[in-house]
């Protein structure tokens, strides 16, 4: 049990380092915004849109022709850009929140979650070893930090699980590439 357990921790871990932290978080991003969109962000977005109007409503003015009108647009243009600007760095800082959070859970599902599993499983064998497998130092070695001599220990385990696992991640992602260049 012990062992289905530990290999679904790696499995769990690499998974969850797989993706990037941007790519995270502007996935939860948009969900969030989406599912939960905030007076704040509304008020963002109602702002870009007025903006964007203004933009294109100045664009298609001519300075010389309507320089009354273009004058006007423009002061307008000016006078929303400010409020713009206060409300995107008022998302900005919403968004970083929401990142540092992001982060702290991808580290703890990956590496927070592996360590203390193997904390709290230190002294538990995984796998017992036939008497006289390995010499004595490797016996100490297998078993390390706190497992019985003669047995495997989770750290050990965790750590022959993931090497073969990156090993044989990166045979497939070899061929993969190999195949592909053909």
């Amino acid at each position: 049990m012990l062992i289905a357990v530990l290999v679904l921790l790696v499995l769990l871990s690499r998974y969850v380092k797989s993706f990037s932290n941007g790519v995270l978080t502007e996935r939860v991003w948009q969900i969030k915004t989406k599912l939960f969109p905030s007076q704040e962000y509304r008020e963002f977005q109602e702002t870009r849109d007025e903006l964007m109007r203004l933009r294109k409503e100045r664009a298609n003015t001519s300075s010389q022709d309507n320089f009354a009108k273009w004058a006007r647009l423009d002061r307008e243009y000016q006078r929303v850009k400010k409020i713009y600007d206060a409300k995107n760095n008022e998302v900005g800082s919403s968004r970083q929140k929401l990142s540092t959070i992001v982060r702290v859970v991808k580290w703890l599902l990956s590496t927070g979650l592996r360590t203390g599993t193997m904390i709290y499983f230190r002294k538990e064998p995984v796998v017992w070893l036939p008497h006289g497998m390995l010499p004595s130092i490797g016996e100490r070695i297998v078993a390390m930090p706190s497992a019985p001599r003669g047995s495997v220990s989770a750290s050990f385990w965790v750590f022959a699980v993931d090497s073969t696992f990156s090993t044989c991640y990166g045979i497939v992602k070899f061929l993969k590439t190999k195949n592909d260049k053909k």
